[in-house]
């Protein structure tokens, strides 16, 4: 059996957390091939599954969704400036399931599944969503799934994710932590950088940083340098109002250099983003700070999915709408 997994995913976190599913296919199918169509982003967090025959992705990263919506480049264009060789190249493959796991019903990406669909008369798979009921295109999709697509392969249950750090990433971040390691010493990574209101601003990083410092004498607290508007200068200015011989900023980092840095870090303290489902995937000790005050948060990812490893703390309560840093303190006892 053959399956194109078709993943549309432009946030890093969202892509991460389908990764455990391609292990459990092939424990359950032995004979399976499982191919990727994806953002080169996603590229770099599958790369190293060997799970995964072939990965197949988009040129680059907003393209063709925005172009396509607003200059209404036509359908042949569409495929052959953006898609391209790879798109084509996948069709050849006879599948037998397309899985679509993101679900964005717009024009393009319809489309694409379209085409997909056309030359390969795979039977394609997508999970309800609320747009699903509206859509004209319905009988493009052979079954729709209550939960995700995977459950149409009769995999029911989400799987822990799962990350393969290459050797060479591994090897560059374990040297790097073990520059400041001492004996008794933990190395921890803050990250307060997410989407809308799950940003931390600079006071709270800094008072979270202070009160970790002030009760711990073993700890040393690193930032990961990634490039983003002010994110390099906000750190640094974070740093310079703290403990500048235990506050850190890592080298600058690409997606793989993220994984490595997680996985080498003793424990990791992070706004809900990306940087936990990778936490999850490395099976490395973490505290999830949830911005979500105005209705009920239910994480995506089971609780049980790192047993007692796994910790939120909901912070934007309704008195100051701040971080309960004795909430996190308390965690932070526990896992260290």
């Amino acid at each position: 059996m053959r399956i194109l997994v078709y993943n549309q995913h432009r946030a890093l976190g969202d892509g991460v957390f389908f990764t455990g599913y391609y292990k459990a296919l092939k424990e359950k199918y032995n004979d399976i091939e499982i191919d990727i169509y994806c953002t080169p982003m996603h590229a770099n967090a599958l790369k190293n599954n060997p799970y995964i025959s072939n990965i197949y992705y988009f040129k680059n990263y907003y393209k063709p969704w925005k172009t396509v919506r607003q200059e209404k480049i036509i359908y042949n264009v569409f495929i052959q400036k953006y898609w391209g060789g790879a798109l084509k190249k996948a069709a050849k493959n006879n599948y037998d399931y397309i899985l679509d796991i993101d679900s964005h019903y717009n024009k393009p990406n319809l489309k694409m599944l379209e085409y997909l669909k056309n030359n390969t008369s795979a039977k394609l798979i997508a999970k309800k969503n609320p747009k699903s009921a509206k859509l004209k295109n319905k009988n493009l999709f052979d079954e729709f799934t209550s939960g995700y697509p995977f459950e149409a392969l009769g995999i029911n249950e989400i799987p822990v994710p799962e990350l393969y750090v290459s050797d060479e990433y591994n090897k560059k971040a374990a040297d790097y932590f073990n520059n400041y390691k001492k004996d008794g010493t933990y190395n921890i990574i803050i990250n307060g950088e997410g989407s809308g209101l799950k940003s931390l601003p600079a006071d709270e990083i800094i008072n979270i940083t202070n009160a970790i410092l002030s009760q711990y004498n073993n700890i040393n607290i690193f930032f990961m340098g990634y490039n983003g508007a002010g994110v390099i200068e906000k750190y640094t200015n974070i740093i310079n109002s703290t403990d500048k011989n235990r506050v850190f900023l890592t080298y600058k980092t690409n997606v793989e250099d993220s994984f490595a840095l997680v996985n080498n870090a003793d424990l990791v303290i992070s706004v809900d983003t990306a940087i936990i489902h990778i936490a999850t995937a490395l099976n490395t000790k973490f505290i999830e700070i949830c911005g979500y005050s105005t209705k009920n948060y239910t994480p995506v990812i089971p609780i049980n999915a790192a047993d007692k490893n796994l910790y939120r703390i909901s912070y934007k309560n309704k008195l100051d709408n701040k971080v309960n840093i004795d909430d996190i303190l308390a965690k932070f006892t526990e896992l260290i």
